[in-house]
Parts: C-alpha cells; sequence; structure tokens
C-alpha cells in the first residue's frame, strides 16, 4: 500500500486518488496495529472487543480500497 500511495502520487492521476491512496496506507498500518494489540493481549482466548474492532477495522479497508480504486478508474473531470 505505501508503494502504491508514493506511485499514485507521483503520476499525473489527480490529487484524489493519490489523496486515497494515502487514506488507505493510514488504514492499513492502523489495521495492523489493530491486529498486533489484539494478539499481544490475548492470554488463551481473543478480548471480543479488540477482535470486533480488528474485524471491523479489515472492512473498513475493504471499503477504503474500494473507493480509492473508483477514484482511479473514474477521475473527477478538471
Amino acid at each position: 500500500a505505501l508503494v502504491h500511495a508514493v506511485c499514485v502520487s507521483a503520476s499525473d492521476t489527480g490529487r484524489t486518488a493519490g489523496a486515497t491512496a494515502w487514506i488507505v496506507v493510514v488504514a492499513v498500518f492502523a489495521q495492523a496495529g489493530i491486529g498486533i494489540a489484539t494478539l499481544l493481549s490475548a492470554e488463551g482466548t481473543i478480548p471480543i472487543g479488540l477482535g470486533l474492532l480488528h474485524q471491523g477495522g479489515a472492512a473498513a479497508v475493504m471499503g477504503l480500497a474500494i473507493w480509492h480504486l473508483h477514484t482511479l478508474y473514474y477521475p473527477r473531470a478538471s
């Protein structure tokens, strides 16, 4: 995600595509942090709150990635 965001920002795809790429990067790193916190706090079983947060974060990352893909395929007319 990070390499893609750098490449999109350096290309001429537009500001919206670059911005959404960086939003996806932030979401991916947040999701990784939540996943690590979930695993580190597990003492035999996964805490339900962190597990649900991690699953919700995965859905959010997926939605943001689809939004970013949409901005790549259908850029705004300037």
